[in-house]
């Protein structure tokens, strides 16, 4: 199987994106309970609480976030990092 530039096959790292799950009728949170050493990056996206659930910006309340980054800084998430230290 391929390696991806880690070293790891594509199996091994899965990057949860809170909204596309969220829209999928999955939870987040448990995804990053089930994969919790195959998750290197947790894509943060809000989803609006209408019936359209289009994305949005982070607080809107579709996606709990905070749920979310609870759970990042229990598996060991740097969940402080700003976006040019990535």
């Amino acid at each position: 199987m391929p390696k991806l530039s880690n070293g790891k096959t594509k199996l091994e790292a899965i990057f949860e994106k809170t909204y596309w799950l969220t829209k999928a009728g999955e939870n987040p949170v448990e995804w990053m309970n089930r994969y919790k050493n195959r998750t290197p990056l947790i894509h943060l996206k809000d989803m609006t609480t209408d019936g359209e659930q289009f994305f949005t910006e982070l607080g809107t309340c579709g996606v709990d976030i905070e749920a979310v980054l609870r759970k990042g800084e229990e598996n060991g998430f740097n969940t402080k990092k700003k976006k040019s230290e990535w």
